[in-house]
């Protein structure tokens, strides 16, 4: 079984989805909302979808799953909530 947090990884940057990630309405998987954004004519990445519908907000108890989640800092590996983690990092001093 693969661990919770690979659940939650972009299918475009393979980073964990930033704040506000959308999900594909035909296989569920999920972006951030800037890869979206920058993608001119979207269509999912998965090779089994290929879906061209637009990607919607993801699944509120998703999102609820997700912000229970700790993640380790890539630069001084301390350990955040979801939402932290996205600041500290932003912030660590470890990381160029």
């Amino acid at each position: 079984m693969q661990p919770a947090f690979e659940l939650f990884v972009c299918g475009m940057c393979q980073f964990i989805v930033q704040p506000f990630p959308l999900e594909c309405p035909g296989c569920n998987s999920l972006y951030c909302e800037n890869c979206v954004k920058m993608q001119r004519n979207w269509s999912c990445l998965k090779q089994v979808c290929r879906s061209r519908q637009p990607p919607t907000k993801m699944h509120r108890s998703v999102q609820e799953v997700l912000e229970l989640l700790n993640f380790n800092c890539p630069g001084c590996n301390e350990r955040k909530r979801y939402v932290a983690f996205f600041e500290h990092v932003a912030a660590c001093e470890q990381i160029q």
